[in-house]
């Protein structure tokens, strides 16, 4: 059991040193650096997906991302990104910073962004810019959106945006990022 664990670890911590694979169907639209993957539900199976896609450095040896969310978002999701923030610190001994305002990214290299439609000032208006598309979970229930983008925000190179339809999308989507970087959630 405990080598079980200890190789969990380590697959986690190679899977953010090397890159961070962001799930199957990305479609990267010609006139965009944006590539979307949408999901209805968290896939437990990874024969359920194709690992393909845009990739992204979330930690080298020098910086951990930063995390944001907004803080008027649904307490439920605030404390999921609170989970995400203390997963990358298990897996990796590296604890990112959680910010909850969009000013406080500024100047970061990579950052991670996790809001739910109508409640996060910041989603709303990068997808009002069309800096992100949410055509595929609008009206959905329980559904989430993660997407690479360039310069989401002012200062902000590159960032994982993590999209709920309601708080159950985007706290499903925070935990898939989880899964992602090594965490078993249930086990």
């Amino acid at each position: 059991m405990k080598k079980n664990r200890l190789l969990q670890a380590v697959s986690g911590v190679l899977a953010i040193l090397m890159v961070l694979p962001i799930l199957a169907s990305c479609k990267k639209p010609a006139d965009s650096t944006t590539a979307t993957t949408t999901v209805s539900t968290p896939k437990k199976d990874p024969a359920d997906s194709l690992y393909q896609g845009e990739q992204i450095l979330l930690l080298d040896e020098d910086t951990a991302p930063v995390i944001y969310v907004d803080a008027a978002d649904h307490k439920q999701t605030v404390r999921a990104v609170g989970d995400l923030q203390k997963d990358f610190e298990r897996v990796t001994g590296k604890k990112p910073s959680l910010v909850y305002s969009p000013d406080a990214l500024s100047g970061s290299e990579i950052a991670i962004i996790v809001g739910t439609l109508g409640h996060s000032a910041l989603i709303d208006s990068m997808e009002a810019e069309g800096i992100i598309g949410v055509d595929g979970i609008k009206g959905q229930w329980e559904a989430y959106s993660i997407s690479v983008v360039e310069n989401p925000t002012s200062g902000v190179e590159k960032a994982v945006v993590i999209v709920g339809s309601d708080k159950r999308g985007t706290i499903y989507g925070a935990y898939e990022l989880s899964e992602q970087i090594g965490v078993v959630l249930l086990e």
